[in-house]
């Protein structure tokens, strides 16, 4: 069951990833209430009331079949003018009020079905402002709360947001954003791997995309990183922004040419990551020069 609910809501999710919260978390709620709504007032009162018809159908059913293989076993006790014993008729009895008690449960639930019918299912339009209104208003006063019951409250609400994302994107019950490598490390391991004479690995950390628009090709990547390159050093690194999706990162960085044996000029880039979800790694996507 958690898989075909994830089958659902993973395509949905990933079309939705892009959009910074509390905007992301504002459109999934308000898609949420009138599907939830549906599923309350018109769905699940159907489902209840289709399969309390049909269990009624089965038990009434396994009762005349019982009730018939009973009479045939009792019925040569009959013929010779004897009763069947007293535990016969408390079967019979148990079997009846078991039909009884079905058969009201199926009609309870049948009226319930047709109360919820006569219901409006699609919520009214005040709570779908005061959502909109709301889910932003405690998202942009968080940081004001500080470390107050209400901060708290709502941080652990936002840690259950980020942890259902985790779950449809990931299948893990952890918070999707930290179940990931930063971009920070990401950025680190990708010149760790070209030092370590890694190129093919490092040129998959690249985008397709990137591969075509940046290096070019797999031969100029060659030429820069293993011809003319002996090692990169990063003298600094930070993160500029991240969201679910992407992240860039600023990295302060000098060549150690092999052709001349010195460090080049420090040179400042700004590489662009998106997360790719099908192999679970940040890959860089592009990157200009500060």
């Amino acid at each position: 069951m958690s898989e075909f609910l994830q089958t659902i809501l993973r395509p949905i999710w990933e079309l939705l990833v892009p959009i910074p919260m509390p905007w992301r978390a504002l459109i999934i709620l308000l898609l949420l209430m009138p599907a939830l709504s549906w599923l309350f007032w018109r769905a699940f009162p159907c489902l209840l009331a289709k399969l309390s018809q049909l269990f009624f159908i089965c038990t009434e059913v396994v009762a005349k079949l019982l009730l018939w293989l009973e009479n045939l076993v009792t019925q040569s006790v009959r013929k010779r003018g004897s009763q069947p014993p007293n535990v016969i008729y408390i079967f019979d009895d148990l079997i009846g009020g078991i039909v009884l008690l079905v058969n009201a449960a199926t009609q309870k639930l049948d009226k319930i079905f047709r109360y919820a019918l006569t219901q409006r299912w699609l919520p009214r339009k005040g709570w779908f402002v005061t959502a909109a209104i709301l889910l932003p208003f405690l998202w942009y006063v968080r940081p004001i709360l500080g470390e107050t019951t209400v901060a708290k409250f709502i941080n652990s609400g936002l840690m259950w947001w980020d942890s259902f994302e985790g779950w449809v994107l990931t299948g893990k019950w952890i918070p999707y954003t930290l179940s990931r490598p930063s971009p920070e490390q990401f950025v680190r391991d990708y010149f760790s791997a070209i030092n370590n004479g890694q190129y093919s690995a490092a040129w998959n950390l690249l985008t397709p995309e990137y591969q075509r628009t940046g290096p070019g090709s797999y031969n100029e990547y060659l030429d820069w990183w293993e011809r003319k390159v002996e090692r990169v050093e990063i003298n600094q690194l930070s993160q500029f922004s991240q969201d679910l999706k992407y992240a860039t990162v600023d990295v302060r960085l000098q060549y150690f040419m092999k052709r001349t044996q010195k460090l080049s000029k420090p040179e400042s880039v700004r590489y662009f990551l998106i997360w790719d979800i099908q192999t679970g790694t940040w890959l860089i996507n592009d990157s200009k020069y500060l």
